[in-house]
């Protein structure tokens, strides 16, 4: 006669891991939409605020020198952007401005906002560099799958088992109880990664 109790505690565990799976996949999507999304607007921060240093430069600074030397680069690519701007602002140190005494001291002041700017067109991609390089916990995700998949598998074997009485019935039954007991370390480490 099939033991009812042994198909209860395994579904009851099925039912469960289940559960918590389905959860945590669904947020792990969340994060990951939400990586995405934050990833994106940090890229379009980043080309606004190259964009504008580099009309900036070319507009107020680029004049004051002789043969007016605009400063060009791709601003898809902040790196090359922040790389032009360095170069520019060195190549200029070495040339003496053409400009009155009177307009030295609003060409420093022009200077000193590309720094600020600079600086914070640094800040910016740094914060894109490492929303784009975090994996949001995938190490320590993958363990959490395997043993929740793994429990599962072998919570239907053993209702295989009770079904067809087979003698490990109550052996099955018992270590997929301890395996549900010890699925909580899995869990418990991945929630603490995504705190």
């Amino acid at each position: 006669m099939i033991d009812s109790s042994l198909l209860s505690i395994l579904g009851s565990i099925i039912q469960s891991y289940a559960s918590i799976l389905g959860i945590v996949g669904m947020y792990m999507i969340f994060l990951k939409q939400r990586k995405d999304e934050k990833v994106k607007e940090l890229s379009t921060r980043l080309k606004i605020k190259a964009d504008s240093m580099l009309d900036f430069i070319n507009r107020e600074i680029a004049p004051a020198y002789r043969d007016t030397p605009l400063i060009r680069a791709d601003t898809e690519n902040a790196d090359e952007a922040i790389e032009a701007i360095g170069q520019y602002e060195s190549d200029r140190r070495k040339e003496i401005p053409d400009v009155s005494r009177d307009d030295v001291r609003r060409l420093l002041v022009l200077w000193a906002i590309v720094g600020r700017e600079k600086e914070a067109l640094l800040q910016i991609n740094n914060e894109f560099k490492q929303s784009r390089a975090s994996t949001t916990s995938g190490k320590y995700f993958f363990p959490f799958v395997v043993f929740f998949t793994f429990e599962l598998a072998f919570s239907f074997l053993g209702i295989f088992f009770v079904f067809i009485e087979h003698q490990y019935q109550y052996a099955i039954t018992a270590t997929s109880i301890g395996l549900a007991m010890l699925g909580v370390i899995p869990l418990a480490n991945l929630i603490f990664r995504l705190r």
